[in-house]
């Protein structure tokens, strides 16, 4: 439903006690009694023909019933009641008008134009019925009263029965016709209303008036499920709008005012407490329909909570990247993938401290030439290092090992590479050297062990043995010895010397095959294991005949023990691959088929064939980029990858397929050979995954990445603002208050110094607290440079302490250093801004009477700055979140101490770009300790950050 136009604003109701869409509906039956009016008075030729006697007055009855319509329309404006009820009232001043001109077209015999005036009336008063209505119902009762009248006034008139069988026809004709469109009009309208309803938002109709005010005519049933609030359109724009946090609701409000104003598509995403306390994050969409001074707008409210979560985990994450590329202690390097390669654009601080190389000497150098090039890198390396370069290009991942010569000496790494595409900019490169010199030759001298015993077992892979059964000895030679782990002649020659040798899991089977044989004089054979000392596993397989005596008993049994590790492990390979083979066909998730080398098909699995149209018989045997998986822009790219993997490269693919059901998906997929013992290749095993969805997956994660740095560049761009548009006029403030204090006798009555005290010392509060939510953006951001230099923390400690001695007067502290000569490596601005922080806070925290003591020393490895004090103290279950920002001891409006909680967020911060630590020793009433460890002099210098203006 829309606002009216401008002509019927003038018969709007007055007073504010209707919904919006009861006072649309009242100034419509507003304009129907008007109508209806014009329409009496204007059948006035029909009333003066009646030929009734004197009894009734034509023009009287046809004032009356004009008389009751306009009285109607007064009412409207003099009674609630009546306007709470409009068309109720109006159907029944509309049934008495039907009743009245059925008896007049009656008693004339629906003579003249009798008849075709009623059909009028008959087809025109039921649409009035049914403007307001819901439902279908008013409208039949109309309709049947009007029949029931017409078949009784044509009956008792003197109407002919062919005028009565005409009259009644008509009036069945018309009923019909209004029935059927007026139910079709209504039932659009349910229609629409539950359309409305089955949106996952909260759909709703608004408007604005002249006057600047805003409501709703329609609200979905969603409001309730997923704003907790009621569905009611009266009501729901307020309770809305006082959902929405303090903060945001002037900006929602100049928002949708705007969007009034302009007539222009309106979207706005806010924050929305529920009744029950759940915080949400909402996104409100509309559209103008409707013309005038006022305006009507179709929208939708949609829960964005999770998408708003998922861009502030996508902040986090990239914040602990950029930590943990900078506090790795492996190197790490970032480059920029241009055409003639790798290009160095940034390195951390290990990378300098294991390479030797300067991180501003490193960028913009190309990686291979700078890593694995020159005198102390061998050919091959370097061959290496250019082939990294274009596998990475290609597959955006690597893993391979690398030889460097650093001032160490000649070390083995492994390089670990990974590529992304930002959104702008060149692809990029992250590598991270792992030194992994001591694995290696670890791998050479167990390469040196295990070809020793590979050519010991090659040589005496067989040994002979035999069993007195009479004396109960053993004899094994050499090589049997060496098979079971024996020492050259240490066997104990015993049946229980062999069998503990045996796999318990084996020995039972053993024992059966030699029970067998001495019983029923078969040859004896059985396969087991022997553990080894060093862990492993030898498979012996025994063979043996029976000697039996003269007396027919069993004498002794001769055999040789063989070494068939090789051959179980090629069989345990061999059924690994079978299962494997089967569990890849027999996989729903995967397209996997087997080829020849030439690339013909012989089996393909069911989840590949649910892509194509096409049977087995269709694709057996030919050729596989022939096949119908493959469009004909993709059969030259999937030969040549055959062609490599059947000379034993391991080829990936990635390709679009339309599914029978027209839905194009995306697979990626590999073609592995399978080789014999010789390195022949002897199959092509190729196997896919559709990954449609992951692709979908990526793709949301990118926006939400490019959303996230735009809201990133905002912030930036807010804070530069409010340092130009704070900072000045607040300095100017801090200077006429000192002025002022100037200016007036400290010991003169008055307000005057009183107040300037007071402006100046809430400047300074407020100045510092601008200069402490900055700072924490610079180092949240990098932007704050920090130079490391040389110079003595005692002397730093001595003049802070010098500094702050009056505030600690001024509060009752006792405050004092204990110093003895710290030469650090370290910020000198950072150092001072983390000292102040410690030592102020220590100061505010101490009741009068109390001490704060500052010492600087030295320990073995690092420069220690301390600040105890005997203060109120913490619990430590604060600790863990204490250096997060905006965090204080005392929290919320009823806090005891002043603040922002940003000191000692910055001040840890600035120890970690220093290379230090802070630690915090605390209990409450027992007072506090912080320890600051930063590098010494003997400490390589730590990486100097980007210079960046202040």
């Amino acid at each position: 439903m829309h606002i009216p136009p401008p002509a019927l604003a003038l018969l709007r109701p007055l007073g504010g006690d209707l919904s919006p869409a009861t006072e649309t509906t009242v100034q419509l039956h507003r304009l129907l009694c008007l109508l209806s009016t014009v329409l009496v008075l204007a059948l006035g030729a029909l009333y003066d023909a009646t030929s009734l006697s004197g009894s009734i007055n034509p023009a009287g009855a046809r004032l009356g019933v004009a008389g009751l319509f306009v009285g109607l329309f007064g009412a409207s404006y003099a009674s609630a009641w009546v306007r709470r009820r409009f068309p109720q009232c109006l159907r029944g001043v509309l049934y008495v008008f039907l009743v009245w001109f059925a008896v007049v077209a009656g008693l004339n015999g629906f003579a003249g134009d009798y008849d075709m005036g009623f059909l009028l009336v008959y087809a025109i008063l039921p649409g009035m019925v049914a403007i307001g209505s819901r439902g279908i119902g008013p409208v039949l009762w109309f309709l049947g009263l009007g029949m029931l009248l017409g078949a009784v006034s044509a009956g008792l008139g003197p109407a002919s029965m062919t005028k009565t069988g005409a009259v009644l026809a008509s009036l069945t004709a018309v009923a019909l016709v209004e029935g059927i469109a007026i139910q079709t009009h209504l039932s659009t309208q349910n229609q629409l209303r539950g359309f409305a309803h089955s949106i996952p938002g909260v759909a709703f109709q608004g408007y604005t008036r002249p006057e600047d005010s805003h409501g709703t005519y329609f609200v979905s049933d969603h409001a309730e499920s997923l704003l907790g609030l009621p569905a009611d359109p009266d009501v729901f724009h307020d309770r809305f709008i006082e959902q929405i946090p303090s903060s945001h609701r002037e900006g929602f409000r100049a928002s949708l005012a705007e969007a009034a104003a302009t007539r222009t598509p309106w979207q706005q995403e806010v924050p929305f407490d529920t009744p029950s306390g759940e915080r949400l994050w909402l996104l409100c969409a509309a559209t103008p329909a409707g013309q005038g001074g006022g305006g009507t707008f179709n929208g939708v409210i949609l829960d964005i909570t999770e998408q708003k979560r998922a861009e502030r985990a996508l902040r986090d994450e990239r914040d602990r990247f950029e930590t943990l590329f900078e506090s790795l202690p492996t190197p790490v390097v970032r480059c920029t993938i241009e055409e003639d390669g790798a290009h160095i654009a940034d390195t951390n601080g290990a990378f300098e401290k294991v390479f030797g190389i300067d991180a501003a000497a490193a960028e913009g150098q190309k990686a291979a030439d700078l890593l694995l090039s020159g005198e102390d890198v061998a050919e091959a390396d370097t061959l290496n290092g250019i082939q990294t370069d274009r596998s990475t290009l290609g597959a955006k991942s690597l893993r391979t090992e690398v030889h460097r010569t650093v001032e160490e000496g000649p070390r083995d790494f492994q390089l670990q590479a990974a590529g992304r595409a930002p959104a702008d900019g060149p692809p990029e490169l992250y590598a991270i050297y792992t030194d992994i010199t001591e694995e290696k030759e670890y791998e050479r001298e167990l390469e040196k062990l295990t070809t020793r015993l590979q050519l010991a077992l090659e040589a005496t892979d067989m040994g002979f043995w035999e069993w007195n059964l009479d004396a109960d000895t053993i004899f094994w030679d050499e090589a049997c010895e060496q098979l079971f782990g024996y020492e050259p002649g240490t066997f104990p020659g015993t049946y229980e010397a062999f069998t503990d040798q045996v796999h318990p899991a084996d020995l039972e089977a053993v024992e059966q095959h030699v029970q067998q044989a001495l019983e029923t004089d078969e040859r004896y054979q059985a396969d087991f294991r022997v553990p080894q000392r060093d862990g492993t596993e030898r498979w012996i397989q025994s063979r043996g005949t029976v000697e039996y005596g003269a007396d027919g008993a069993p004498q002794r049994m001769r055999g040789i023990h063989t070494d068939i590790t090789d051959r179980k492990r090629r069989e345990q390979d061999l059924r690994r691959k079978e299962r494997r083979y089967q569990a890849i066909f027999g996989d729903p998730n995967i397209l996997a088929g087997l080829l020849n080398p030439d690339g013909t098909f012989l089996a393909v699995n069911d989840t590949a064939m649910g892509y194509i149209e096409a049977s087995r018989d269709e694709v057996l045997g030919e050729l596989f980029w022939e096949t119908p998986w493959w469009a004909e822009d993709m059969q030259r790219t999937i030969r040549q990858k055959i062609e490599r993997a059947a000379d034993g490269e391991y080829a990936q693919f990635e390709a679009e397929h339309t599914h029978p059901d027209d839905d194009m998906r995306m697979v990626t997929g590999n073609i592995r050979p399978v080789t014999d013992r010789s390195g022949r290749v002897v199959s092509l095993v190729v196997s896919a995954r559709d990954v449609t969805e992951r692709k979908k997956r990526a793709e949301e994660l990118r926006a939400a990445k490019e959303e996230a740095e735009d809201a990133n560049q905002m912030k930036s761009a807010f804070l530069a603002n409010m340092s130009h548009e704070i900072r000045t006029p607040l300095t100017s403030i801090i200077g006429f208050a000192e002025a002022i204090g100037n200016e007036v006798d400290a010991d003169a009555e008055g307000p005057v110094p009183h107040f300037a005290g007071l402006i100046e010392k809430s400047g300074r509060h407020l100045l510092d607290t601008l200069n402490a939510v900055l700072n924490l953006s610079k180092l949240e951001a990098g932007e704050m440079a920090l130079r490391p230099e040389a110079f003595d923390l005692a002397d730093q400690v001595e003049e802070m302490v010098s500094q702050l001695h009056p505030q600690a007067e001024e509060a009752s502290v006792n405050l004092h250093a204990d110093t003895s000569a710290a030469p650090v490596r370290a910020d000198e601005g950072g150092t001072q801004v983390a000292l102040r922080n410690l030592v102020s806070n220590a100061i505010k925290y101490t009741p009068e009477g109390g001490h704060v003591k500052v010492r600087a020393r030295t320990s073995d490895d690092a420069a220690v700055l301390e600040v105890e004090d005997t203060g109120i103290g913490m619990n430590p279950d604060q600790v863990p979140t204490l250096f997060e920002p905006f965090r204080q001891a005392s929290e919320g409006t009823s806090r005891e101490y002043e603040g922002t909680g940003l000191g000692l967020s910055v001040t840890k911060r600035i120890v970690d770009q220093m290379n230090g630590d802070i630690a915090v020793d605390t209990a409450v009433g027992e007072g506090t300790c912080f320890t600051i460890r930063l590098p010494n002099l003997g400490a390589p210098p730590a990486p100097r950050e980007a210079d960046v203006a202040n």
